[in-house]
């Protein structure tokens, strides 16, 4: 099937307000953030976006088309801002933009439906796709479904491996690492499956998934590693975003099962994760990272109201970028190179996140 079927202008509406929040300082609160969200969007589609082949560059003022991991999060960007401004045109583009990477059997990672898949991009491609559907949005359970299951079939069945199990990172036989971003949004996908659906199949996929990326990918402190090859071994780095997915699934698990150690394993990821990334401008971790821990970590929030402290956490990160890392005369944000597509809609996406945008 076609997956790009799934289906102008916001900027009307964001023109007026692309600076109305460089003079709010570091204030909190939703209405500057929705101003931020805003003017963080509009500099994405001046900088970034190309009318003439509706679609992006990854870097300003180059002219190298966006891959598929970029253009995922400027959809998860669109996504959001056109909740917060009620105008669905932009979203529609967005939409009709996967387009360009659709092979008819999921999302190539190159602008023009080339190179061999990766799943990490069709599962952020999905789950976004999920969040359109749920608001009724031009988007339909029955794609993301075609999406988990071509990711589901990247499932290591060969029992001689090391760690048997996992979702592979890509299609090509050049790499066969398995990874917590396959294999821990696969959970997560699978898991918002089984809710929309009520199909058993799903809740255990999930289970499998979450547990086999604990066990083969976790450490004693609760975090996750990246992957483990097929040799064994480890690499050690505990990426934010993969934090997120997993504290992220356990929560859904948790409301599916009314298990209580799926809620106090989030709980206990998510303290781990913070205390890791500590101050979060000055991590290392890319901004895109951060947008999407912070977007699963607030799923927690959301089933624990007393965690003041995830929210605190997103704001200190977003006022610090606001004020260091925001170029106030184009709101394009800089985190040590040139403006990127990613860093932008990551921006975009932690300022609506703030705003209510869900």
């Amino acid at each position: 099937m076609r997956f790009g079927a799934a289906a102008g202008c916001l900027l009307a509406v964001l023109c007026l307000a692309s600076f109305a929040g460089s003079a709010a300082g570091n204030r909190t609160g939703a209405p500057v953030a929705r101003s931020r969200a805003i003017a963080a969007y509009a500099a994405m589609q001046r900088a970034f976006y190309s009318p003439a082949s509706k679609s992006y560059v990854e870097t300003a003022g180059k002219a190298r088309a966006a891959q598929a991991w970029p253009y995922s999060q400027a959809l998860w960007a669109t996504i959001d801002v056109s909740r917060l401004t009620g105008s669905s045109a932009d979203l529609a583009a967005r939409l009709r933009g996967l387009a360009d990477y659709d092979t008819g059997a999921g999302y190539a990672p190159i602008f023009g439906s080339r190179g061999s898949i990766f799943y990490d991009d069709n599962l952020w491609i999905a789950l976004a796709l999920l969040d359109v559907a749920d608001h009724g949005g031009p988007a339909d359970v029955g794609s993301v479904q075609a999406l988990f299951h071509l990711v589901a079939g990247a499932w290591d069945t060969d029992t001689t491996h090391p760690c048997p199990g996992g979702v592979f990172w890509t299609a090509t036989p050049a790499n066969r690492d398995r990874n917590a971003v396959t294999t821990a949004n696969a959970a997560l996908l699978a898991i918002e499956l089984y809710e929309r659906t009520g199909k058993a199949s799903y809740l255990s996929w999930a289970r499998r998934a979450y547990a086999w990326t604990e066990r083969c990918l976790g450490t004693s402190s609760g975090l996750v590693r990246d992957h483990i090859d097929l040799g064994g071994r480890i690499d050690p780095t505990t990426w934010s975003y993969n934090q997120g997915a997993m504290i992220a699934t356990a929560v859904h698990l948790y409301e599916a099962t009314h298990e209580d150690t799926y809620l106090a394993q989030a709980q206990r990821l998510a303290d781990a994760a913070l205390a890791e990334i500590g101050d979060p401008i000055h991590s290392g971790e890319p901004a895109v990272f951060l947008a999407i821990f912070y977007r699963d970590l607030l799923e927690l929030t959301d089933a624990d109201p007393s965690r003041s402290q995830d929210r605190a956490a997103l704001q200190t990160f977003a006022d610090e970028a606001w004020s260091q890392a925001r170029n106030p005369k184009t709101d394009l944000f800089d985190f040590g190179g040139p403006a990127t597509l990613l860093d932008q809609a990551a921006m975009v996406e932690i300022y609506a996140e703030l705003a209510g945008a869900d």
